[in-house]
């Protein structure tokens, strides 16, 4: 059956209809996830771009992607789309032909007459869908050409090591410029400083690599510390030789001063820092029987010396500064071992860590402390002692014979009901009565 002018007419118009219809249908999917795979797609550019690696594979998968999403998009989307008759009923509603189109197209009537300016009323709104075109192209783009910081020449980080390193590498310095020790013991030293410097750099700050630099310091530290002592003591009894130089000293003088520096020797002599062989033959001179032959300018080059070592040491460890778990605090002349007192705000000083003198009250008599209270007195405390007598029973008592016991004995009678477990005595009645 041949279609006449007007059905054709018509039917070509509801096709336009489905056509638009469907389009909006579709574009209101696939856009969106456009826009989710250009984010997908610029991820992945920028993560390419900074390994240096090809983005052909990108391109090429987005391809595919954008294909196969148009294409579910459309069949999830099937239900939704117009047909001819959904057409026609579009346009009879568009254009007030009070449902001439569909029961023509039903075989009720005539088709109407056409009409060239038929139009269904549906508009579609292209700035939307240009934005969201152009928004996805645009993230795309511009994953290619946003500028990366440039990995090949990156700076390196600057690689400081830990502050102990450098305390003892100064210390090593210090020692070196005045000649105090050993140029063995220091080349030693310095060995040890260089086997941690010369790892990564990634690894300075390791748990093991800051246990062993910290080893290191702490015991450089208290070889300093030895080390300053004992030249302080020989620098005290050199210059008191020198003191009594003009006036003389006695033997006695002379041998309390060679035990001293006797003392000192053997710290300065051996340990991880021992002293110049040079600085150290001169103290090892220094016995009671050759002190008188040394001359005063002798003795002022050698106290100067020590001076000079105990100075070098205490500038090392911060001359009373704390410096790692050392300090050392400068004596005065007949301090001892005394400290300042007070803290910060209580005087200035570190507190007293010493026993004080014991106070002489010029009296050799005791006196008794009483304290009657008791409610504080502790287990096992002694709460009084007094002097007296035994309290002594002088009534006689005499042994009778077993015939002459006038007392029942209840000692079985006792021990069969509090000793025995009902249990037990069960057990007992099934053989005696």
């Amino acid at each position: 059956m041949t279609e006449s002018p007007g059905e054709r007419f018509w039917k070509n118009r509801a096709r336009i209809v489905c056509l638009k219809h469907n389009a909006a249908i579709w574009l209101a999917g696939w856009l969106p996830f456009c826009l989710i795979l250009s984010v997908a797609a610029l991820c992945a550019i920028l993560l390419l771009r900074r390994q240096g690696s090809d983005l052909g594979i990108v391109w090429a998968g987005l391809a595919v992607l954008l294909a196969a999403g148009a294409g579910g998009i459309g069949w999830l989307r099937r239900k939704m789309f117009f047909q001819i008759p959904d057409g026609l009923v579009r346009l009879d509603a568009a254009l007030g032909l009070l449902n001439r189109l569909t029961a023509a197209s039903a075989g009720v009537g005539r088709w109407p007459a056409p009409i060239m300016a038929a139009d269904d009323r549906w508009h579609f709104r292209w700035h939307r869908i240009v934005f969201q075109l152009v928004g996805t192209g645009a993230l795309v783009c511009l994953a290619t050409v946003i500028p990366l910081p440039d990995q090949t020449h990156a700076p390196a980080s600057p690689n400081i090591p830990p502050n102990a390193w450098t305390d003892v590498e100064t210390w090593i310095d210090t020692l070196q410029k005045e000649n105090l020790v050993q140029p063995d013991s220091l080349e030693n030293l310095r060995d040890q400083l260089d086997a941690l410097r010369h790892q990564d750099p990634e690894s300075w700050y390791d748990h093991a690599s800051i246990e062993a630099g910290d080893s290191l310091h702490a015991e450089t530290a208290r070889a300093l510390h030895d080390l300053q002592k004992n030249l302080q003591a020989a620098a005290d009894q050199t210059s008191k030789l020198l003191a009594s130089s003009d006036q003389g000293i006695s033997d006695r003088e002379l041998q309390a001063l060679g035990r001293e520096l006797a003392d000192a020797l053997p710290g300065m002599a051996s340990g991880r820092l021992p002293l110049n062989p040079e600085l150290l033959k001169k103290l090892q001179q220094m016995d009671p029987k050759s002190l008188k032959s040394l001359s005063p300018e002798q003795l002022a080059q050698l106290q100067k010396q020590l001076q000079q070592g105990s100075t070098a040491c205490k500038k090392c460890l911060g001359d009373g500064e704390e410096s790692g778990i050392m300090k050392i605090r400068p004596s005065a002349p007949g301090e001892g071992s005394r400290t300042g007192k007070g803290g910060p705000g209580g005087g200035g000083g570190p507190a007293d860590l010493t026993a004080k003198d014991a106070t002489d009250l010029h009296s050799t008599a005791t006196d008794t402390v009483n304290n009657d209270d008791i409610s504080r007195a502790l287990p096992g405390e002694i709460v009084a002692l007094s002097a007296g007598e035994h309290h002594i029973d002088h009534s006689q008592h005499s042994k009778p014979s077993g015939g002459q016991i006038a007392a029942p004995g209840q000692g079985g009678e006792a021990v069969w009901k509090d000793s025995l477990t009902p249990h037990e005595r069960e057990i007992i009645a099934n053989f005696f009565e």
